[in-house]
């Protein structure tokens, strides 16, 4: 589906790509942001004050309920919860049901805490992350080895299985599907068993990504998991990904790219937005935050991520490829 261009091709074909990019440009920031911000970091109050964000935030059912909503601001509210995978060591992973059971009791705990009725916008599947590893107790940022990783996506095919069962019950939340792998063939495996649970209307999660930022030089792999993956998640009827806990504009200003000639929507989860505004310091702009004030440094932060059509990473990424074939999920 994507490749790179000939040196030869002719002039009219580059004015049709020029025409085609410009149109797509058009089309996508006048509609719709680049890549949605759903902003993390679950408190009572920040820098003194509540911490009463709503729009696009996402939740993880693994901490305890912190934020205050008035009745008012539950309707505002566009969340996503998160399985808490990311969270259990795995001495304390749980079954896809109880993780399911964990999502809906905080949903539950929300309503009650509110004085409002409050209903989770989509729920994740319980996927087994692969560039985390637990060393004594100790999580630490590190990537599994393929081989390691092959019982991590039957782990997590098995929980889009379970949720995408759960459907039904569940709506009118959405479901999102997670995805893991180390190399781009398992990734692209991995994609093709979800795949085979999912339904137009559900959204496909990139997982196994956030340590891009930390780990550039898995960059090309990126590249090349998203060039096998995003038509097989085209050619599935869904219009939607997420990319779970990724910031770093060169890897979503190519992701946008890719995405845009398909026609998928992007959006991605963060709590850096937030949680860059509770360190205490004289000079604030050492923390690593844009806007002194949490609520212009969330406003940066969503405008930088919605206008990343506009970036210079917005472009066309290398084409990289590896040669192991498609086989864990073969029919």
């Amino acid at each position: 589906m994507f490749g790179v261009g000939s040196g030869q091709a002719c002039v009219g074909a580059q004015e049709g790509n020029e025409r085609m990019s410009a149109l797509i440009q058009h089309l996508f920031t006048t509609h719709s942001p680049a890549v949605r911000l759903y902003v993390g970091h679950d408190c009572r109050s920040l820098q003194g004050r509540r911490f009463n964000l709503t729009g696009p935030r996402m939740w993880s059912s693994a901490y305890h309920l912190a934020s205050v909503f008035t009745p008012d601001e539950v309707p505002l509210l566009d969340g996503w919860c998160d399985s808490g995978a990311f969270n259990d060591a795995p001495e304390h992973r749980l079954t896809p049901d109880a993780a399911l059971a964990r999502q809906l009791l905080w949903e539950e705990k929300a309503s009650n805490k509110w004085n409002a009725s409050y209903r989770h916008r989509a729920v994740v599947s319980y996927d087994l992350l692969i560039d985390e590893k637990w060393i004594a107790g100790k999580k630490r940022k590190e990537r599994w080895s393929v081989s390691n990783a092959d019982a991590a996506v039957r782990v997590t095919v098995d929980a889009a299985a379970y949720l995408a069962c759960q459907r039904k019950r569940l709506a009118p939340r959405q479901v999102v599907l997670a995805c893991q792998g180390v190399d781009a063939c398992q990734y692209a495996e991995c994609a093709s068993g979800v795949l085979t649970h999912t339904q137009p209307g559900d959204v496909f999660g990139l997982g196994g990504w956030c340590i891009l930022g930390m780990r550039r030089r898995w960059l090309p792999t990126f590249w090349d998991a998203m060039r096998r993956t995003l038509p097989q998640v085209k050619a599935a009827g869904l219009s939607r990904v997420h990319i779970f806990g990724v910031m770093w504009p060169h890897a979503l200003g190519g992701l946008v790219w890719l995405a845009d000639r398909l026609g998928l929507v992007v959006s991605t989860d963060s709590k850096k937005a937030a949680s860059d505004c509770t360190w205490l310091t004289a000079s604030w702009k050492r923390t690593g935050r844009k806007c002194e004030r949490w609520e212009d440094n969330v406003v940066w932060w969503k405008r930088e991520r919605a206008n990343s059509r506009t970036s210079k990473w917005y472009r066309e990424p290398p084409l990289t490829r590896t040669s192991r074939q498609l086989e864990l999920f073969a029919s």
